[in-house]
């Protein structure tokens, strides 16, 4: 579950750290492609279900972001929190209306086996779901750090106008990591289904502890959010069996960490140092 709150996380982290757009909108677009990955999946082998649920999520992202985000101001970050909550409600709403509210199932692309090592069983959608983990993790360290693709996504995040001055196509930008985003929250949703179920209200309990442990490990660092969410998944889930707290506090656990962790260090275990002048 940490591994699966980290990726969440991640995706929150790329469109903040591309766009600085916080979108509450991120668990219903998950939810979303995850659905649409459930349709297809009835008619086509599963791990080709999967491959055109990703295309079609990034092509998702682009519309939502030509057709909503662009259109708003990019020195009122105030106006697009407010758009990805309505964008939130609207998806919700019209899921509910189109599939209803009945739960379905969602088979594991990785199949239902366990495998035993030492005294411990491993699912394989476990092992699985780390390895995916890993896999985008790797990915958007490449991207960011080792790429001219990243280092534009950086700097329209960073000062759209400078960025946009020294030539980087800034509207494409901010497009890409709204289209990137959308692919690695589906990529969450497909591999959360199947440990839930696939109903309209999934993600929102995630995205509790999505939220937690992107702010945990930094709003701008992937690996930050990966080590907050499992950091949180770890925590929530020892504090659910432990006897005397219950599993109905678990999320009062889960924020408290935040609260004592932001107390400390106030923009996250990963954040970077600033030098500043005054």
């Amino acid at each position: 579950m940490g591994g699966l709150y980290g990726l969440v996380a991640m995706s929150i982290v790329f469109t903040y750290r591309s766009t600085y757009v916080l979108n509450f909108a991120q668990g219903e677009m998950a939810m979303l492609g995850t659905y649409i990955y459930w349709t297809i999946s009835q008619f086509i082998p599963i791990w080709f279900a999967i491959f055109l649920t990703l295309i079609l999520s990034f092509f998702m992202g682009t519309l939502l972001e030509r057709l909503l985000l662009r259109r708003l101001d990019k020195n009122n970050p105030s106006s697009s929190l407010v758009l990805t909550i309505g964008l939130l409600m609207v998806i919700n709403s019209t899921v509910q209306w189109w599939y209803g509210p009945i739960q379905k199932s969602v088979p594991s692309p990785f199949g239902s086996g366990v495998i035993r090592l030492a005294s411990y069983n491993f699912s394989l959608h476990a092992i699985g779901t780390i390895l995916m983990v890993l896999l985008a993790v790797a990915i958007l360290i490449i991207l960011f750090k080792f790429t001219q693709l990243g280092l534009a996504l950086r700097a329209t995040a960073e000062n759209w106008r400078a960025a946009q001055l020294m030539g980087i196509p800034v509207d494409s930008m901010l497009n890409l990591g709204w289209a990137i985003s959308a692919v690695l929250g589906t990529v969450a949703g497909i591999l959360v289904a199947p440990i839930l179920v696939l109903v309209p209200s999934m993600m929102q309990p995630v995205m509790m502890y999505a939220y937690s442990g992107a702010v945990i490990g930094g709003l701008e660092s992937p690996v930050g959010a990966l080590a907050g969410g499992i950091l949180i998944g770890v925590v929530e889930n020892l504090a659910g069996t432990w006897s005397p707290i219950g599993s109905d506090l678990k999320i009062v656990i889960a924020f408290a960490l935040t609260f004592v962790v932001l107390s400390i260090f106030p923009n996250g275990l990963f954040a970077k140092r600033e030098a500043r002048l005054y």
